[in-house]
């Protein structure tokens, strides 16, 4: 493990993206910090779809046993408000030329975990976990990046030949060089709920998906990484989003399929999805990357 006090790559945000690209770099014998503000992963999936190509990538970094843990995908239907079939497809199509499956569900957490601890035993990747970023200075030949541990408000500086924010949507990388965002607007926000059945979840498709649509709060089931299952919720514009939160409106959401005590929720929380792109991507010796 590097003393960080100059390395070449800077990674700003551990999602699946800065983990990729930490593993990527040090296969390449970079030396690499890593930073995120969380100690450890958070707790809960954000991503759970994967493909064949990022299987491919995870088998470059040696995670290739990884799959056998993934839930492949089944059919996927859309439903009538009347419960009529619309449309029906099998989302997998098998082992493509990739050498893999063309489509999974996985556990985001696990994977972040796993990820860290190979961060953490790298001899060139030096740790920030738990650490914000909070300065940015580019020289033209290198950036100094300064960052302030959260528990503390203890702040250091290292340098760094490149800086790559993945810090997701919010990326304070982002606007510390300024960038601004392009809006497509197609805006719409969802109740994500994940749950953890304690029983068999017997009047669920399993491992088919399904979208209710012609309500008005179109509905959404699918299972994520076995025996996992999320259930969303597109709310309209007039939606109250603390509504939708309370933890009464996950459990009567789910009533239809299983108990309240029939099952652990892992999330309940909405989520806005928006059509955004950052304007510039890079800035100097500064780039953004992921969500960012």
């Amino acid at each position: 493990m590097t003393d960080g006090s100059r390395v070449d790559v800077a990674i700003i945000g551990c999602g699946t993206t800065g983990l990729m690209l930490a593993r990527l770099l040090e296969m390449e014998g970079l030396s690499v910090a890593v930073v995120d503000r969380s100690r450890i992963p958070i707790g809960f999936p954000r991503a759970t779809h994967l493909d064949d190509e990022t299987v491919r990538a995870f088998q470059t970094i040696g995670l290739q046993d990884l799959e056998k843990g993934f839930t492949p995908t089944a059919a996927y239907r859309f439903y009538d408000a009347e419960w009529r079939i619309v449309k029906e497809f099998v989302w997998s199509q098998g082992v493509t030329e990739q050498g893999w499956a063309s489509d999974y569900q996985f556990y985001q957490p696990d994977w972040e975990a796993i990820n860290r601890g190979y961060t953490e035993e790298g001899e060139n990747t030096s740790t920030y976990y738990g650490w914000t970023i909070v300065g940015l200075e580019d020289s033209g030949d290198d950036v100094d990046v300064t960052v302030r541990e959260a528990s503390t408000s203890e702040e250091t500086t290292f340098k760094a030949s490149f800086v790559i924010g993945s810090d997701g949507a919010n990326s304070p990388v982002r606007g510390l060089i300024g960038a601004s965002q392009v809006d497509h607007q197609a805006t719409h926000r969802q109740l994500i709920v994940d749950i953890h059945p304690l029983v068999g979840a017997d009047r669920l498709p399993g491992r088919d998906a399904f979208i209710r649509g012609g309500i008005r709060n179109p509905f959404t089931y699918l299972m994520t990484a076995e025996p996992r299952l999320r259930f969303e919720e597109m709310l309209r514009p007039d939606d109250d989003a603390a509504t939708f939160e309370r933890s009464e409106h996950a459990y009567k959401l789910i009533e239809p399929y299983l108990a309240p005590h029939e099952y652990r929720i892992l999330r309940s929380d909405v989520y806005e999805w928006r059509s955004l792109i950052a304007d510039p991507w890079r800035v100097g010796r500064v780039l953004l990357a992921g969500d960012a």
